[in-house]
């Protein structure tokens, strides 16, 4: 694990594992990310719980959503991301929107500090149905929202247009 710290206080520290976590791998691709987590970590009055979900909009664009609602005229398929094991809902011939929302997950340690599992560019979204951590609304959301395929690399052999879920 390479923890980069990215808020201390005097009773705690918030890190990102910057190899093994989906909010490093994330970071890796967008480096501003860990900017725009610093900024909000700094600015923030949120109650961190064991597990929370925090969403800052910085009123300003800061980046693309990949995440977004479809409507019975998209090119809808599922299939599995490259080295992921969960069917992902995806969308054909679609541009990501702006966005001036950020969104991380934030886990309690064993230690008392607190690590980033999880961002994007964007509003909450829930798990995929399939996921460990899915809950009741990660149907609903993702029967009717997709990620844009264009810019995701594929498992070719999971591609299907019926719905798993």
């Amino acid at each position: 694990m390479q923890k980069h710290i990215l808020f201390e206080t005097p009773t705690y520290n918030v890190y990102v594992d910057l190899i093994n976590s989906k909010a490093g791998k994330y970071i890796n691709a967008l480096p501003y990310v860990a900017s725009l987590l610093g900024e909000t970590l700094k600015s923030s009055t949120f109650d961190i719980k064991s597990s929370s979900v925090v969403e800052n909009d910085f009123g300003r664009s800061i980046g693309q959503c990949y995440t977004v609602p479809t409507t019975e005229k998209d090119t809808i398929f599922y299939a599995q991301p490259i080295k992921n094991t969960v069917v992902q809902r995806f969308v054909r011939h679609r541009q990501p929107e702006q966005t001036s929302t950020l969104t991380f997950i934030l886990e309690k340690d064993d230690e008392g500090n607190y690590s980033i599992t999880d961002t994007w560019l964007g509003s909450y979204v829930p798990p995929f149905p399939g996921e460990t951590n899915a809950s009741k609304d990660s149907l609903t959301f993702w029967e009717r929202h997709a990620i844009i395929a264009d810019l995701h690399a594929i498992q070719q052999r999971t591609i299907t247009t019926e719905c798993p879920y």
